[in-house]
């Protein structure tokens, strides 16, 4: 087991995601509300959610790393971690901070500490590689949390889509 397969905070678990964990993908990932700075993303079926995870699942094995299932007290509540963009923007490979939680969980600061966990243990065990997260620019709340994060934006690596967060 590497460090990242599971990962306990002060209220939260971070865990190597699970075939079992479709449906609760879904649920979150189908959530218009997730998707309200970029709705094209959202996911209609069940066979979109089913790609995702299998994706993610590939990461992990590949990596040893990626992102999490997110639970409290054994529900789960969101997903998020880093996963590997190699030869991003051609600067190298990053690690992409990703945070998706189920709108019921929003304003608990989960996403937060979950972003805080990834983060710290990102920068002890994979310190070669940058992290960043790419966020629409009317995303406030996304944005706050990068910067409760300790991220901080970096306006020469925006893409035009989106604004580009990276760990000191």
């Amino acid at each position: 087991m590497t460090s990242f397969e599971r990962v306990v905070t002060e209220r939260l678990v971070l865990r190597r995601p699970a075939a079992g964990d479709l449906d609760e993908l879904h649920r979150i990932h189908a959530d218009p509300r997730t998707w309200l700075h970029k709705p094209e993303l959202r996911h209609d079926t069940l066979e979109e959610s089913r790609r995702q995870l299998a994706v993610w699942l590939a990461h992990w094995q590949q990596h040893g790393y990626g992102y999490w299932t997110v639970e409290r007290d054994e529900a789960v509540v969101g997903f998020g971690g880093l996963m590997r963009i190699p030869r991003w923007q051609g600067r190298g490979d990053v690690l992409n901070l990703y945070y998706r939680f189920d709108p019921a969980e929003w304003g608990k600061g989960y996403a937060t500490e979950m972003a805080r966990a990834a983060v710290e243990l990102a920068q002890r065990e994979l310190a070669e590689l940058p992290v960043i997260a790419r966020i629409r620019p009317g995303n406030r709340e996304s944005i706050a949390v990068a910067e409760r994060t300790g991220l901080r934006r970096l306006p020469e690596w925006d893409d035009g889509e989106f604004l580009v967060y990276a760990a000191a």
